[in-house]
C-alpha cells in the first residue's frame, strides 16, 4: 500500500534507511537519517499529481521517461538538484531518491522527474503505471538545510555522468556556469549505447551553444560506436585525456561523478591516482557529522 509520507517517520523505518546504500549511492548513512528526520519546516509533505509523461529512449528494454509532476497548492519544487538535494518517493513499502531536472520554483509548480523503469524496480515500475492525474507521495528537498560549505568551488569544474546519472549532473553543469569565477566546465557522459544519450542531449547541447568556451561534452559509449563519440569505458587514460590539467593550475580543480556507488567510487580512485584526492577536490562536500546530528536533535 502506498500512503503520504507522516511527518515524523517510525524508528524501524529509520533503521531501515540507514541499510539501504543501493538505494541511495549519492550520500552517506547518516546524512539520510538526518535528512528524513529533518524537521516539519525545513521539508515539504505532499501528493504530486502526474500531468505528464514521456518516453526519452528505450534501450534494453528498460524505458528512461520524463515525468513532470505538479506540487500541491501553497507549494513549490524548490529542490537544489545542483547541490545534490532531491526528493523521495515513498511507494510498495520502499524510499527512493529522484534529482529533478527542471529549473527551481517553476511558477506552475510543476517539475521534472527522468526515470529509468527498471526491470525488476519496485518504485519505477510503480511511477509508471501511475495514470496521468495520479497523485505521487513525496518529501522535498533532502537533505535540509543545506550546509553553507556544501559547494566546494574551483575554477575548473570535471563532471561525470555514469548512465541515468546525468540527471543530477546536467543540473550541476548549468549552475556551475552561472559562476563568473569557474572558467571551464567539462562533462563527460558515459552510456552504453548511442540511443541512451538521448536523454537529456537537448538540454547538454543547449548549454554547449549557449557556453561555447566554457563548456565542453565529451561522450563515450561502452557498447556501441558513433561519429563524435569516444569508444570505451571510463578509465585512467580517458580521464587524463578528457580533464588536461596536471599543470600548476591542477589546485584549482574540482571533480564529481554520478551513478551506481561503485561507479562512483572507481571514478574517485582514479582521479585520486591521478592527484586529485577526494577531500580537497570534490564539488560538493557531504554534510558534517555535528550539522548532521544537530539537525537530528532540533
Amino acid at each position: 500500500a502506498v500512503a503520504l509520507l507522516p511527518a515524523a517517520l517510525s524508528m524501524s523505518c529509520l533503521r531501515r534507511c540507514l541499510f539501504q546504500t543501493a538505494f541511495f549511492p549519492a550520500m552517506p548513512a547518516l546524512e539520510r537519517l538526518r535528512g528524513i528526520a529533518a524537521t516539519g519546516r525545513d521539508r515539504n509533505l505532499g501528493s504530486c499529481e502526474l500531468v505528464s509523461k514521456e518516453t526519452l529512449c528505450e534501450t534494453r528494454g528498460e524505458p528512461v521517461r520524463r515525468f513532470t509532476f505538479r506540487t500541491p497548492p501553497g507549494t513549490l519544487m524548490n529542490v537544489q538538484t545542483a547541490l545534490r538535494q532531491v526528493v523521495v518517493v515513498r511507494a510498495c513499502g520502499q524510499l527512493r531518491m529522484y534529482s529533478p531536472t527542471s529549473e527551481v520554483g517553476r511558477p506552475d509548480r510543476t517539475f521534472d522527474l527522468v526515470v529509468r523503469v527498471y526491470r525488476n524496480g519496485l518504485v519505477s515500475q510503480w511511477l509508471d503505471s501511475v495514470p496521468i492525474g495520479g497523485g505521487v507521495p513525496m518529501i522535498w528537498p533532502w537533505p535540509a538545510p543545506l550546509p553553507a560549505d556544501r559547494r566546494n568551488p574551483g575554477k575548473r569544474v570535471g563532471l561525470v555522468a555514469f548512465g541515468i546519472g546525468i540527471t543530477e549532473l546536467a543540473c550541476v553543469a548549468a549552475n556551475e556556469l552561472q559562476d563568473p569565477h569557474v572558467e571551464k566546465v567539462v562533462l563527460l557522459y558515459a552510456t552504453r549505447t548511442r540511443d541512451e544519450q538521448r536523454v537529456l542531449e537537448p538540454e547538454l547541447l543547449e548549454l554547449a551553444s549557449r557556453y561555447p568556451r566554457r563548456f565542453r561534452l565529451e561522450r563515450t559509449l561502452t557498447r556501441d560506436q558513433a561519429p563524435g563519440f569516444r569508444t570505451g569505458r571510463v578509465d585512467a587514460k580517458m580521464l587524463a585525456e578528457v580533464f588536461p590539467w596536471a599543470d600548476d593550475q591542477r589546485s584549482n580543480a574540482r571533480f564529481l561523478p554520478a551513478g551506481t556507488r561503485q561507479m562512483m567510487d572507481e571514478a574517485w580512485g582514479i582521479l585520486d591516482r591521478m592527484g586529485y584526492g577526494r577531500e580537497e577536490h570534490t564539488l560538493l562536500r557531504d554534510t558534517s557529522l555535528a550539522a548532521m546530528l544537530s539537525g537530528m536533535l532540533r
